[in-house]
């Protein structure tokens, strides 16, 4: 029986040359963030379409879904977008008008208690989205400072901590020009 492709020999990436082909069956190490990023693509644009005005049109169910992150359009005409059903980000509407995103830290967490890297991407990949559309201002990131091992929303100098311990949502007013950091809340003690 053959094979429909040439099996080849596994050549170790430094070794081979800059042309070479290589068969469209291998795997490369990056294939997971590649997928990470589509997802993470695919969840702006539900987010775009709810911003636009055509969300009821491509989604009749109210939600959307693919692999581990979704979106649902709520009765109170909110948007809430889920990493492995725990939200990380929210639109609230007030009077039609998008007039506050809420970021929380998605329930995922790494042994310091900040978001989970995935979690980050994704808010990251949001937020910038966001700041395109002229609802947050440029360079609204979620990041990690190592030096203190603490995850942080911020732009530029104004920051919040965002972590399991100290703080779990963040809310921020839509202003294309200012980082207005409007609530801050804190995780209940069980």
């Amino acid at each position: 029986m053959s094979l429909p492709y040439k099996v080849q020999e596994y050549v170790p990436p430094m070794a081979r040359k800059v042309n070479e082909h290589i068969s469209p069956h291998s795997k490369p190490a990056s294939a997971g963030k590649r997928a990470n990023k589509m997802v993470t693509q695919r969840a702006i644009d539900a987010m775009r379409q709810y911003l636009d005005g055509t969300w009821e049109q491509d989604h009749p169910s109210g939600s959307w879904q693919l692999n581990n992150t979704s979106a649902v359009c709520h009765s109170d005409g909110s948007l809430t977008i889920s990493l492995h059903e725990k939200p990380i980000l929210r639109l609230e509407k007030h009077k039609g008008l998008v007039c506050r995103v809420c970021v929380f830290d998605g329930g995922h967490y790494d042994y310091d208690g900040n978001p989970s890297h995935l979690t980050r991407e994704r808010l990251n990949g949001l937020l910038d989205a966001l700041s395109a559309l002229k609802y947050l201002p440029d360079n609204v990131k979620v990041i990690m400072d190592y030096d203190y091992e603490m995850c942080y929303l911020a732009r530029f100098e104004q920051k919040a901590a965002l972590n399991q311990k100290y703080h779990n949502r963040i809310d921020v007013q839509c202003n294309p020009i200012k980082f207005t950091i409007e609530k801050i809340y804190t995780p209940q003690a069980d």
